[in-house]
């Protein structure tokens, strides 16, 4: 082993072995190779917790989007009604129901559908046969297909509020989730 100085530094020249030519380690004959036991127990160990933690985030992220499209419809099933109230003014008083199921289909089917001829109806009538449609697109009736397409446990109310001026309509949207029961309430005026 030999020694050099630069700029008053002592630096170490390796020593070779002469058979391999391989630097020898000076502090230990013994080299470790590999990973002991213990660190990989640790390693799987920490690995185990993230990969937990990801799967509870994946689940918390489908219920929260499987609400979001509960809410969603919902409001789009409101405004959908708002919309019709708001065409059959004249049905005004006739909108009022309460959260019972939908009975069964009116005699008189209004308005026009694909292979049926448009129908002149009442105010009545026409209040009638949209809240046929609406509570069915709710899921709100006997109907077992209708039921699977709408909102869990559905129920729709429609209230009319004549001591407001102008007359406050007021439409109310329940629907159950897993863990608790939702709302929406949309109010209007005509």
């Amino acid at each position: 082993m030999y020694m050099t100085s630069i700029n008053h530094q002592v630096i170490l020249a390796p020593t070779f072995d002469r058979q391999t030519v391989r630097p020898v380690n000076n502090t230990s004959n013994q080299q470790q190779r590999g990973f002991s036991l213990i660190e990989v127990l640790v390693t799987i160990v920490i690995l185990s917790t993230g990969m937990l933690g990801i799967a509870a985030l994946y689940v918390e992220s489908l219920k929260s989007g499987q609400s979001a499209l509960a809410r969603t419809k919902a409001i789009n099933l409101a405004a959908d009604m708002a919309d019709r109230m708001r065409v059959n003014r004249a049905g005004e008083i006739f909108y009022v129901t309460n959260s019972a199921q939908t009975p069964a289909a009116p005699a008189t089917r209004c308005g026009s559908s694909i292979g049926i001829a448009a129908v002149d109806c009442t105010a009545s009538q026409m209040a009638g046969y949209d809240i046929w449609q609406w509570k069915t697109a709710l899921g709100n009736t006997n109907d077992d297909d209708a039921k699977k397409a709408g909102l869990a446990n559905a129920r729709g109310s429609i209230t009319r509020n004549a001591a407001t001026n102008p007359t406050t309509l007021t439409i109310l949207v329940e629907w159950s989730e897993k863990s608790s029961e939702q709302s929406y309430e949309l109010s209007f005026a005509l």
